[in-house]
């Protein structure tokens, strides 16, 4: 059986290259699995048992401001998901999320628990279908994307690299 990790362990792998030990360490403590799935720029390390996806980015996409990509590059850790019960197959993550947000909680009380958001959106048609309302916190380094059900309900929280939507010209 793995270990539940602090949150703190999965914030310290955001702008991460993937495949270093410290990455590998901790993908290690969580699951067996090391495969990734890529498509072009994107990629994804999925954890369905663990309520956990790490989203990930070509370096040189992130790096050129989405002018570039290696189709084989490196690889930095841009996000990672945490899923509730059932939401897109995955079991629930049984973590820490930031803030003492839970799943299940309403939109009230995660901005009772984060405060005003930075930003929020959600609700618009596209790709045959109507995309969930969210709201995103944005702290120094990172930033938490709160997504909601139908019902207002929290049921996916996201971590995002700061980078990833700020590229600072000196990494």
């Amino acid at each position: 059986m793995k270990t539940l990790l602090p949150l703190e362990s999965y914030i310290r792998l955001l702008g991460k290259r993937w495949g270093g030990v410290d990455v590998d360490s901790v993908i290690s403590q969580v699951s067996d699995e090391s495969e990734i799935n890529r498509a072009e720029q994107l990629a994804f390390w999925n954890c369905p048992a663990k309520g956990v996806s790490i989203a990930l980015n070509d370096e040189l996409y992130v790096l050129s401001k989405a002018t570039e990509f290696f189709k084989d590059g490196p690889l930095l850790i841009v996000g990672i998901h945490f899923y509730s019960e059932g939401y897109e197959g995955y079991h629930a993550y049984e973590g820490e999320l930031p803030g003492g947000v839970r799943f299940g909680d309403s939109k009230e009380a995660v901005r009772n628990k984060l405060g005003v958001s930075s930003k929020n959106g959600g609700g618009n048609k596209a790709v045959g279908r109507v995309w969930p309302y969210w709201d995103r916190y944005d702290f120094p380094d990172y930033s938490v994307r709160v997504q909601y059900d139908s019902k207002s309900r929290v049921d996916m929280v996201t971590l995002i690299w700061e980078e990833h939507h700020t590229v600072k010209s000196n990494p």
